[in-house]
């Protein structure tokens, strides 16, 4: 049994995360020479504290809970479950706990991963909200770019990139409300990241890939119906619901989500929101925050 401690903030939200178990199983594995590397903190006041707790599948191991349950002094309180191919995952507040079950070591990075990028959309879902999006900024504010993956999120960041600016996220980026505005931060969820970044949000952008670069603007409605179809708040977690293992099936109650639902809504409201057609070699930066400004 090993006891690894790591610390990561994301905006204002600090966790640490407790790890034990197989040995091999190591999150210093996953975060030599990573992106993810450069949200690690070391001097920092915790809000929350994790216990990760990783167990390894045997190959020929079904997902059977019930056994999992009962061999893992897993059969009190409110679980969340996670299912993904190669692992899956119970996570339960009231203990600070999170057991992930592995079948095999090389999906260990992708499942750490997923576990933080969890974590951090669980703990902060009263204070702000995460998007789909990439994130870049220029000059003295961050716009995010909204669209489904595999269509210019991370095409766009490299572009920014090359032209010398700041990329918070090419996946995901945190919107909290601070002191009176909207303030967009970086993360190390997605392939690029400059590390640690906030400043207010200036625009919102729904990406198109084209030939050539064209904005129109979108009214608050039509923008807020859009990003909520790609959101992480939307749909359950769960693929099935079993209450005799008392299973909570969502990331976030009714109550919850109607709360992330109205910060949408004054998000959208407040920030002026565009379409944005763009080639592959897009890089009028300037043109697009004059855009924002004369909106």
């Amino acid at each position: 049994m090993s006891f690894v401690n790591l610390q990561y903030q994301i905006g204002h939200t600090a966790i640490e995360i407790i790890t034990t178990g197989v040995s091999h199983y190591h999150p210093n594995h996953v975060f030599n020479d990573d992106l993810s590397s450069k949200f690690l903190k070391n001097t920092i006041d915790i809000d929350y504290t994790v216990t990760l707790e990783i167990h390894a599948l045997p190959v020929d191991f079904g997902i059977d809970l019930e056994k999992l349950i009962l061999c893992h002094n897993l059969d009190d309180g409110r679980w969340i479950y996670l299912s993904f191919d190669k692992w899956i995952a119970l996570f339960n507040e009231q203990e600070s706990r999170f057991v992930l079950f592995l079948r095999n070591f090389r999906v260990f990075s992708e499942a750490y991963k997923s576990t933080l990028s969890f974590l951090f959309k669980y703990f902060t879902k009263d204070i702000g909200t995460f998007f789909h999006s990439a994130g870049i900024q220029i000059a003295d504010h961050n716009y995010i770019f909204l669209a489904p993956s595999g269509t210019g999120k991370t095409t766009l960041s490299l572009r920014a990139q090359k032209g010398g600016l700041p990329v918070l996220s090419d996946e995901m980026v945190f919107v909290s409300k601070n002191g009176g505005c909207f303030v967009a931060y970086s993360s190390p969820f997605g392939r690029i990241t400059d590390g640690p970044l906030e400043a207010p949000l200036g625009g919102i952008f729904f990406l198109k890939q084209g030939t050539a670069a064209r904005f129109s603007r979108i009214n608050s409605s039509q923008a807020l119906a859009r990003a909520w179809q790609d959101s992480y708040y939307r749909d359950t977690v769960l693929d099935f619901s079993d209450q005799k293992l008392r299973f909570k099936n969502r990331i976030v109650t009714p109550a919850e989500r109607l709360k992330i639902f109205d910060l949408w809504h004054e998000l959208f409201s407040t920030v002026p929101c565009f379409e944005m057609e763009f080639p592959i070699d897009f890089d009028d930066w300037h043109k697009l925050a004059e855009l924002v400004e004369n909106a």
